[in-house]
């Protein structure tokens, strides 16, 4: 029974339970029956959170999560001491695994008014409700992987073209087949006001689109009540969204998109939820009253270079407002009870979506509230509740493993894992290895300083400068070092310039932080490979000996 968090790290941990439908080629991979992670910070929930729990996990399901759990005999034991377990979010504002929108029609200078489209859909190229995600879908493992550094487990994608695009599928984010990962193949039907990449000269105005979008419902509504005999591909699709009541997702650019939505809506009988832009919380009243849920974004503007007054003077008031007020959005909504569900679209790294996230929560934003948004809501709103958005008995398993809880400080992501597999990105590191060492290099010895700040780690190494020096007046250089570790992997970079190298010193060791020791191999400035190590020393000096 493996009872550490480090010895499992080279073991790859594949779902077992899904009925095969792909063909497997040669032996059958072991594996584990059960997986335990003990002494954890567990937040199962925005509202209940086990300090000490244990989480254990079949395959993809989660079995219990609890401060006493009974652990099976040969389940593998993970110890998670200090760490904090979360369910994995879930991205509603996706196109991972999708192709781009591409028009393939030739260019002409000619107006097209009529469909270029070829077979029995639609009038209107930027009317696709037959557009089927989950047949478009590709996996996409290094888009997926981006997704994951930012906390998501499964992700809500469609086909971002046109003003009606069809379907969208929610998809774990993991490694396997498509087969696999297809979690729900119709999910939301998803429309906008944006024409696309049609190249029909009508719509060519946002009102134009509203009309359509209109004329589109009224036909629907003909054509399912119709006796007439004519086929229509597009409608039929739509028709068959409707009897599976799926939910409808709306695209808004701005705040009054949502509101010209709603009335359209209203019209029909339907109720849409929208993709938000961001500043809601100039329309709070009117939006509450429409009763959806807004996806919101948290890519905030960055700051604007005001330096020079003639280049501030052309920056709207507008913008610098939305620019003060756009981190408070979430917080705004949350007053007013509306309910909102976070995305991490628009954020280019996982560092620049916490840094948003956190921003938010310090704006008044709660961390319970910040998740509800990222977990229940999301699969409230997918009609998904009863498989994700919780570490609840019977649901995936997807989880993300922290040094910490990120919603409260700055930390490091350890793993993640949907669908009871496993995607590492970090090992943890359990001791402490700052402090003052002696430096052996080639038997010549250097001063080393090694500071912690948060979960990163600096150096700093004394050298001698490039002249003679005697023992009465050491003349010496403090060199900045780069460290980097990974688990008990450390990676030392620095440069020197002394009587004995020029250049740069590159070394790897691994580390015994209770012993105080770093050994490894390296290379010198002139190419060198050596053996090295270094001994933490308190009473670490400069000495002749260098």
């Amino acid at each position: 029974m493996i009872r550490s968090f480090s010895t499992i790290l080279g073991l790859t941990i594949t779902q077992y339970l899904f009925t095969q439908i792909d063909p497997s080629n040669g032996a059958s991979e072991s594996l584990p029956a059960y997986i335990a992670f003990t002494n954890a910070q567990i937040i199962i929930s925005p509202d209940q959170t086990i300090a000490d729990g244990t989480l254990l996990i079949e395959g993809d399901k989660i079995l219990e999560a609890g401060k006493i759990v009974k652990i099976p005999a040969n389940a593998i034991i993970v110890d998670c001491e200090g760490m904090t377990i979360l369910p994995s979010f879930i991205e509603l504002n996706s196109n991972v695994g999708l192709p781009k929108a591409v028009n393939a029609a030739s260019w002409n200078s000619r107006p097209q008014i009529e469909s270029s489209k070829d077979g029995a859909y639609y009038w209107n190229e930027s009317i696709h409700p037959e557009t089927q995600a989950a047949l478009l879908y590709k996996t996409d493992e290094k888009a997926a992987e981006e997704l994951q550094k930012m906390g998501f487990g499964a992700a809500f994608i469609h086909f971002p073209d046109g003003i009606a695009r069809g379907t969208g599928a929610v998809i774990a984010l993991s490694s396997g087949s498509e087969n696999q990962l297809i979690l729900k193949a119709n999910a939301a039907q998803v429309y906008s006001f944006e024409k696309g990449i049609s190249r029909q000269t009508y719509p060519s105005s946002q009102m134009g689109s509203i009309a359509l979008l209109r004329q589109l419902f009224y036909d629907l509504n003909w054509y399912t009540k119709s006796q007439n005999k004519e086929s229509n591909l597009s409608l039929n699709a739509m028709n068959e969204a409707m009897k599976l009541e799926l939910p409808f997702l709306f695209k808004t650019n701005d705040k009054l998109e949502i509101l010209r939505a709603d009335k359209i809506a209203k019209e029909f009988g339907f109720k849409f939820q929208y993709f938000g832009s961001g500043n809601e919380y100039m329309a709070l009243k009117e939006i509450k009253a429409s009763g959806a849920t807004i996806v919101i974004p948290i890519n905030f503007t960055e700051a604007y270079d005001v330096k020079d007054p003639y280049i501030s003077r052309q920056i709207p008031l507008s913008d610098l407002k939305h620019w003060e007020l756009a981190p408070s959005n979430p917080f705004f909504l949350a007053s007013e009870k509306i309910p909102f569900c976070i995305t991490g679209a628009g954020n280019k790294t996982a560092e620049i979506f916490w840094s948003n996230l956190r921003k938010s929560i310090q704006r008044g934003l709660t961390a319970e509230s910040a998740l509800r948004s990222l977990t229940i809501e999301p699969a409230n709103l997918l009609g998904m509740q009863n498989e994700l958005g919780t570490l609840e008995t019977g649901k995936k398993a997807n989880f993300s493993i922290y040094s910490a809880n990120p919603f409260l400080k700055e930390a490091k992501l350890y793993e993640s894992w949907s669908l009871g597999k496993r995607k590492q990105f970090t090992s943890p590191s359990k001791e402490d290895i700052s402090g003052k060492y002696n430096l052996f290099l080639s038997e010549k010895k250097y001063p080393l300083e090694i500071t912690k700040s948060g979960e990163k780690y600096s150096g700093k190494v004394t050298t001698l400068k490039n002249s003679e020096s005697t023992t009465n007046n050491i003349d010496t250089l403090i060199q900045k070092a780069t460290i980097s570790l990974n688990g008990n992997d450390l990676v030392l970079q620095f440069n020197i310039d002394d009587r004995n190298w020029k250049g740069s010193v590159n070394l790897h060791a691994k580390t015994n932080a209770k012993l105080g020791i770093l050994e490894g191999d390296g290379q010198l400035p002139d190419g060198q490979w050596i053996q090295w190590s270094a001994i933490r020393n308190e009473k670490s000096e400069m000495t002749k000996e260098i």
